[in-house]
Order: C-alpha cells, then sequence, then structure tokens
C-alpha cells in the first residue's frame, strides 16, 4: 500500500480485516501538509454527531461541500481508502443478495473520503466517511449510489490541500472505468 500510493505509515505496522464494516478501523491515506508527505494510518469508518444516532458512513457527491457536517472537511480534511473490492445489496428486505465489485483496470486506485475529529465518551477520535456519487451503468444494474473512485492523477488533485472546489468536484463522478460484479456464496447471501 505504502509503495502503490507513495506513503509512509504513519504509525507500526497494523493488521486489519479483509471485509472491512462501518464502525471499524480501516487503513487510510492522507496528505500531512506539515511534512509534505503521504501518511498511512487507521481511522475509524463513520462520522458520529450529536444530532443523530447513527454513523454518517456516507457523504453525497452532490451536496458534500454544502452539508454543515461535511463542508469543512471537503474543503480541509480530504482522505483515500486503498481497496480492492466493494460491496453492494440488492433485493426485497430479508432476502438481500450480496454483490461484490472490482475494477478491472490494474492501476492503484481509491475512494474519496473526508474525516474530522469527534468527542465521542470524553476521548478524541478521528473518523471518516466516504462519499457516495451516481452510479456508472455498470453500477446501476445493482444499486443507485456508487462510491467516489479515484485513480492517478485524481488521487493527486484529491489530496491536494490547495485544489479548487470545482476541481474536486470534477472527481467525484460515476467511475469512468469498467467495474464487474458477481453475488456472493449462498452463505453470505441473506440480510
Amino acid at each position: 500500500m505504502a509503495r502503490l500510493f507513495n506513503a509512509i505509515l504513519a504509525e507500526e505496522p497494523f493488521e486489519y480485516n479483509k471485509e472491512i464494516y462501518p464502525s471499524e478501523k480501516v487503513p487510510v491515506i492522507i496528505h500531512n501538509p506539515e511534512e509534505e508527505t503521504r501518511k498511512i494510518g487507521l481511522m475509524n469508518w463513520g462520522f458520529k454527531t450529536n444530532y443523530s444516532t447513527k454513523l454518517l458512513i456516507n457523504a453525497r457527491s452532490e451536496t458534500v461541500e454544502q452539508k454543515p457536517t461535511f463542508k469543512e472537511s471537503f474543503f480541509n480534511r480530504r482522505l483515500i481508502v486503498p481497496f480492492t473490492d466493494y460491496f453492494e445489496w440488492k433485493g426485497p428486505k430479508g432476502n438481500k443478495t450480496k454483490y461484490r465489485f472490482s475494477v478491472e483496470e490494474d492501476k492503484p486506485y481509491a475512494f474519496a473520503g473526508i474525516y474530522n475529529k469527534f468527542k465521542i465518551e470524553n476521548q478524541t477520535q478521528w473518523r471518516f466517511s466516504l462519499i457516495t456519487t451516481e452510479p456508472n451503468q455498470k453500477a446501476a444494474e445493482i444499486h443507485n449510489r456508487m462510491p467516489a473512485i479515484l485513480t492517478d492523477k485524481a488521487i493527486e488533485v484529491w489530496l491536494k490541500p490547495e485544489a479548487s472546489t470545482s476541481s474536486l468536484k470534477d472527481l467525484l463522478r460515476p467511475f469512468p472505468g469498467n467495474l464487474s460484479y458477481h453475488p456472493e456464496g449462498p452463505e453470505q447471501l441473506k440480510l
């Protein structure tokens, strides 16, 4: 991960689960402007606010720069979340099928995200949310949203502290590359 994304570890080497769920610690990459480096560290997935009991795991690309919960993070604290696959569910409640999505290009790619500091049970925690966008044609077959996926130069722009609002918003589009998906095994199909 460090080699692919030109980053250094912010802490000791770590382990994480192969499949990651909201609220769990996830490897993320941020730009550290003081040292002009990218750092990899663990951060909890999901903003925890005073006005909601639910974690805010996603921010919509269409309004991320306007919503009070996400606005400041969008302008000042962006990160990327490296991934190999992601999952979506489809079907009626109680009988949903889990689908695994994969990017077919052989490049480094990552989800666009934002992060912020939250006071939780008298402790300060850094937490992140992913940014979602309209689905591309393939993703739309299963779900009405998809994560904003960045590759190559898009990652550079997204992590650049001085990037303009318009250049950032231009990155939060349906993924233009090729995606494939397939249902997971029968033991994981029901939700």
